[in-house]
């Protein structure tokens, strides 16, 4: 493996690294979003998502290129000097870390989303039974043409 393409190895580790440092902030950002009690930005929410969405398109193009230098990288890193190999094995050992955090926040996003969705549906539920019971009251009080009994004192 040439010194070029191991600077071409490393050079797209760190470009996808940043993107993946990109992600956790969006994460972060995502989860003060739903961390609020009463979550009411869904706006918010799917701009997040977008720009998560538009960084994993990056990442994955970036992988295209990464492959091929990853597969040879793993033939000849056992037959460079250490000089060459420690950045390459410290830019991987940063991007397994920031992946690992990466897929943390993500896990604890997927729950909160999902407490969310319950509570929603809780409240959806609510909603529905109080139709139905105001339903049925304004169903009786249109049955009702008027009183049934007449006080005839009031009469005259």
């Amino acid at each position: 493996m040439e010194q070029a393409a191991i600077e071409r190895f490393l050079s797209s580790l760190e470009e996808q690294h940043q993107l993946y440092l990109a992600m956790i902030d969006i994460d972060r950002q995502q989860a003060e979003l739903l961390s609020n009690e009463h979550f009411d930005s869904p706006d918010a929410l799917l701009e997040l998502v977008h720009q998560k969405q538009h960084l994993m398109g990056l990442v994955s193009s970036i992988e295209q290129t990464l492959q091929p230098l990853r597969d040879e990288w793993h033939r000849w890193r056992s037959q460079l000097p250490e000089s060459m190999t420690a950045p390459v094995e410290s830019a991987l050992g940063s991007m397994a870390e920031t992946i690992r955090i990466l897929i943390e926040l993500e896990d604890e996003s997927q729950q909160r989303l999902s407490t969310l969705r319950g509570s929603a549906q809780q409240d959806l539920e609510t909603i529905r039974r109080k139709s139905q019971i105001n339903k049925a009251y304004s169903a009786y009080g249109s049955q009702r043409q008027g009183p049934k009994f007449i006080d005839q004192r009031t009469e005259g």
